[in-house]
């Protein structure tokens, strides 16, 4: 895995710094796309694929990022303990583990969608131009 020289906090640092940024040249590119296929070809099916992106784009920037945040620091900040009471200390870590893996999932998952969206806008634009 990446994080393997650098350390998972470190990685998920750098990456949740990223993810923003990423998701904002999404949607610029996105709403780029959009733009030109309107001025050029009006509101047909390509411009539909890219307004699916660019709306996936969002979710992913104010919904799901919003509420990954929090979670992936409430799985750092979990306590870690080596006592004899180790299933009790680690049931925060786990509950939190599995509910940042949700998000993190639905986030990739949405985030696909958005890629076979824009895709099916290329495909689309090329097949009818105008």
């Amino acid at each position: 895995e990446h994080c393997s020289w650098l350390g998972k906090e470190a990685f998920s640092t750098i990456q949740a710094a990223c993810f923003p940024e990423f998701f904002a040249l999404q949607i610029s590119g996105c709403l780029l796309a959009l733009g030109g296929r309107l001025r050029t070809a009006g509101f047909d099916l390509a411009a539909n694929f890219a307004l699916a992106a660019l709306v996936l784009g969002l979710v992913n920037i104010l919904v799901l990022g919003p509420i990954s945040m929090p979670l992936m620091l409430k799985l750092y900040s979990a306590p870690q303990t080596g006592s004899s009471a180790k299933d009790e200390a680690l049931l925060p870590a786990k509950e939190a583990r599995k509910k940042f893996g949700m998000v993190h999932g639905i986030s990739m998952l949405v985030d696909l969608v958005a890629l076979a969206f824009t895709a099916a806008y290329i495909v689309a634009s090329a097949v009818n131009p105008q």
